[in-house]
């Protein structure tokens, strides 16, 4: 059980050297969000939010299918999947939380990039 899981954490390797390197990208920038993902949830959760902490939970879930999506060689879907998340995850933050004036706003030019 627990090789299974690090399995699944472990970086891609395709024979494609294109699609390789992309999988690489893709694995940093996914393990990168995971983890600040995870723990903003679980601080946000002890601080008593009642909407940010079960959202970003929620966000780690679903960037554990991006995550499937990239080990299973599907990239560009994976990729379209991270950034609409991390939009729709940016965007409702913002709307639950000061809005604009949010330093969350500084993600959607991060995005973007």
């Amino acid at each position: 059980m627990f090789s299974k899981i690090l399995d699944f954490f472990s970086p891609p390797y395709f024979q494609d050297e294109e699609q390789n390197r992309l999988a690489r990208v893709l694995y940093i920038i996914l393990i990168t969000l995971f983890v600040a993902a995870v723990m903003s949830g679980i601080a946000d959760s002890l601080a008593g939010s009642r909407t940010t902490g079960p959202a970003l939970l929620v966000g780690c879930v679903l960037l554990l299918v991006v995550l499937w999506f990239t080990k299973k060689g599907r990239l560009q879907i994976a990729s379209m999947l991270l950034l609409l998340i991390m939009t729709g995850l940016v965007t409702f933050l913002l709307s639950v939380g000061q809005g604009v004036h949010d330093i969350g706003m500084t993600l959607y030019p991060i995005i973007i990039i």
